[in-house]
């Protein structure tokens, strides 16, 4: 009861741990989203701010666009005196003008009147009392539509760029420009535009331009332009390299109010995030790009701290919930653990019991545990009639269950006593047990018997040759006859092959049942091979005075593909058999082909013979296991059978 009550709060611990980082990480998830929230809001409240500036500085110089215009093309200002100025001629066609004032410096691009170099002075004159406050690089460019020449002035010092760069980037951004302006006459339905934002080549600033054309009747047209600075509208926490200024798709309602004017939008982009704010009276809009990747960056600098503190309360956590279960809910589980492992092993011995086995409770009539043995023979038992017929008998009955013989051997369980235990064993079962290690200890004692007559026969067999050896060695040493010593050699050559022809047909047997033993398949003669043997058997055939046929039904020049060694071997024993065990008569060797199947041959050796008794017989499945017959020349082998049948199955 203490360790499910330890377990309970444990288990109610470790869900209590769980719900807290899943409230940390929602805590967490909320805060990225306010904080990426007030990041995108105060994007675009600076997008709005830097919109509305720029459609206010548009304004303005669309208003000294035409101040200027009115200016230069005044009568009674044309009608006045020019002052007294300098020009000087930079290179061809540029000319830098000396002016008494020094905001702005003014450079003429191209041939021109001298009512030029007049209006180049009234236009310094105006802008340097507009941008005398003004620290950022302002430009203005006129293309005089009069004798088509450029005019530029800007508040960059021109003389030290032109001595800089030679002249060469003042002529190459004169013409780009002059390029520029050009196009915009060209386009008749265009009087105003805008360029995109540029990057001024000597400093950090980026601006833009506004084009104005003005067309005079009788001449070419005017157009004014003026490079408007943005650095002065763009806060210091957003980068200038990010902004871009596009052309609007949404036509322009001229009547509309500014209430009316679509506000910034954010949009992502690839891994782009784009803030995107119209202006007002001009058919532009100003785009804010920042990466993801800036955001995210900027997300984790700007909240280092509570970051890393979340994610250490949350480290704690985890390890606090991995403490507590581990600590508290892991004997329990391993408790389960050992449980089931030996649920599992009872398991599997109830089912691997070579008797059959039945639990069963007698009070809710249900089985508890029994093995396939108890459940085939379950619809055929009373139980209740047989643990009352047990318990009069010492708890042992013995019955016939579905035709066969059983004793039941029935237990009462000491915890719960309506719960008995069933032993079923087979008695027909155990008998026929029983009847196989019978046998098979009578065909051990057979086998044990066979190798001691095994080991008999072949020694006599071995020892006869052997010893006989042995008297002819002596007697050679005690002959000094020359002729009886030369029929002794020959009587010792013989006896040697014989011998070695015995331990030969045991190595091969060897070999055979150790199946090291690999045919050699050759091609030869069968009547060439009968006819060398039986010119080999001869001399014992004569010695005993047999007489020899040989039936040969085959052709005598056909060609047999087949071991030859072997087949030599077989017919040799077989034939040594026969002439030890004929006393007297004839051995006939009958070769045919079988009837019926003429692709093969029968070879048949007859002789007339005492025979074959049943004792040699068995040599066929052991070898030496009975004496073989003998004669007064030679002794039979007890290898002979058992070593042919061998081969021949092989």
């Amino acid at each position: 009861m203490q360790n499910n009550s330890s377990t309970h709060s444990a288990a109610n611990i470790t869900r209590y741990f769980w719900l807290f980082i899943v409230l940390l990480l929602m805590t967490v998830g909320l805060y990225a989203y306010n904080y990426t929230n007030a990041y995108l809001t105060e994007k675009k409240h600076a997008l709005t701010n830097i919109a509305n500036g720029l459609q206010q500085r548009i304004d303005d110089y669309r208003y000294h666009t035409y101040q200027i215009y009115d200016l230069v093309n005044n009568p009674i200002k044309a009608s006045e005196p020019p002052p007294v100025v300098q020009e000087t001629r930079l290179r061809p066609d540029v000319y830098y003008i000396e002016k008494p004032r020094r905001k702005t410096d003014a450079i003429i691009f191209g041939n021109h009147e001298p009512a030029t170099l007049t209006m180049a002075l009234q236009i310094s004159d105006y802008l340097d009392n507009l941008w005398g406050p003004q620290n950022d690089t302002y430009s203005m460019y006129y293309l005089n539509g009069q004798d088509n020449s450029l005019l530029l002035i800007t508040t960059q010092a021109l003389k030290e760029v032109t001595s800089r760069f030679k002249e060469s980037y003042l002529t190459a951004f004169a013409e780009s420009r002059r390029a520029e302006m050009l196009q915009q006459v060209n386009t008749l339905d265009e009087r105003e535009s805008f360029s995109p934002l540029r990057k001024l080549r000597f400093q950090n600033a980026y601006y833009f331009t506004l084009r104005t054309t003005f067309n005079r009747p009788g001449h070419l047209a005017t157009v004014i332009a003026f490079d408007l600075p943005i650095n002065d509208l763009i806060p210091p926490n957003m980068a200038r390299s990010n902004f871009l200024l596009q052309p609007d798709k949404v036509p322009l309602n001229e009547g509309a109010t500014p209430e009316d004017i679509a506000a910034t939008s954010v949009s992502l982009n690839g891994s782009w995030v784009e803030f995107s704010a119209p202006l007002a009276n001009v058919t532009l809009k100003i785009i804010y790009r920042v990466p993801v990747s800036h955001l995210i960056i900027d997300l984790l600098i700007n909240n280092f701290w509570l970051i890393l503190a979340n994610i250490v309360l949350l480290a704690l956590t985890i390890l606090a919930a991995y403490f507590v279960r581990h600590q508290y809910g892991r004997p329990s589980a391993d408790v389960t653990g050992q449980l089931e492992a030996q649920r599992l092993l009872s398991q599997e011995i109830i089912t691997n019991l070579p008797q059959g086995l039945l639990i069963y409770d007698f009070s809710n009539s249900t089985v508890i545990a029994s093995n396939k043995i108890a459940e085939n023979l379950l619809p055929h038992l009373n139980l209740q009639k047989i643990a009352t017929m047990a318990e009069q008998h010492h708890g042992v009955i013995q019955g016939t269950v579905n035709n066969e013989v059983y004793e039941i051997h029935m237990f009462r369980s000491q915890i719960s006593p309506e719960t008995y235990l069933f032993l079923l064993n087979d008695q027909d079962k155990e008998v026929l047990v029983n009847k196989k290690l019978q046998q098979a200890r009578r065909e051990y004692d057979k086998n044990l018997q066979a190798r001691k007559l095994m080991l008999h026969n072949l020694g006599i067999e071995l020892g006869q040759p052997v010893h006989h050896l042995s008297q002819l060695v002596r007697t050679l040493q005690d002959t000094t006859d020359l002729q009886q010593q030369h029929d002794i050699k020959t009587k010792l050559v013989e006896q040697s092959a014989t011998i070695l022809e015995l331990i030969d047909n045991i190595t091969l047997l060897t070999k055979l049942e150790t199946q090291d033993w690999q045919t050699e398949q050759q091609v030869f003669s069968l009547s060439t091979l009968i006819d060398n043997l039986l010119l080999d058997l001869l001399p014992s055939i004569n010695r005993k005075g047999l007489n020899l046929f040989n039936h040969f039904h085959v052709s005598l020049d056909q060609i047999y593909l087949g071991d030859e060694k072997v087949l030599r071997k077989i017919l040799s024993l077989l034939l040594n058999y026969s002439i030890v065990t004929t006393a007297y008569g004839k051995i006939t060797l009958n070769v045919d082909h079988e009837p019926g199947h003429p692709e093969q041959l029968v070879i048949q050796i007859m002789d007339t013979g005492a025979g074959i008794s049943d004792e040699e017989i068995g040599n066929l499945n052991y070898p030496f296991l009975s004496q073989a017959l003998a004669d007064r020349y030679n002794h039979g082998s007890g290898l002979t059978f058992f070593y042919v049948t061998n081969y021949v199955k092989n």
